[in-house]
């Protein structure tokens, strides 16, 4: 499953297919689709440090809520971050 921005494929339509006749049927296409709801995924990363500069002497941090986890995991267990920023800034 893909989540795309509806507003922007009714823009995409409008000037890709103008004058074509074809916006109306395309657009009742996208209308009749389901709705799901969805939350926006955070992306954190693993450090050996809290934000005010205080290292910690084991374990890791998240960069996202700041909190203490006593390993490396692939997601926060406090906040749900996807622990993987540094992947995912390098594009892999």
């Amino acid at each position: 499953m893909e989540l795309i921005d509806c507003a922007a494929v009714y823009e995409d339509i409008m000037y890709e297919m103008c004058g074509t006749g074809f916006q109306a049927n395309a657009l009742s296409v996208i209308n009749r689709q389901q709705e799901i709801e969805a939350v926006p995924v955070h992306y954190g990363q693993w450090t050996k440090q809290y934000r005010s500069g205080v290292l910690v002497s084991s374990g890791v941090v998240s960069s996202c809520c700041d909190m203490w986890n006593e390993r490396e995991t692939k997601y926060c267990p406090h906040c749900g971050a996807k622990m993987n920023l540094e992947e995912k800034d390098n594009g892999t």
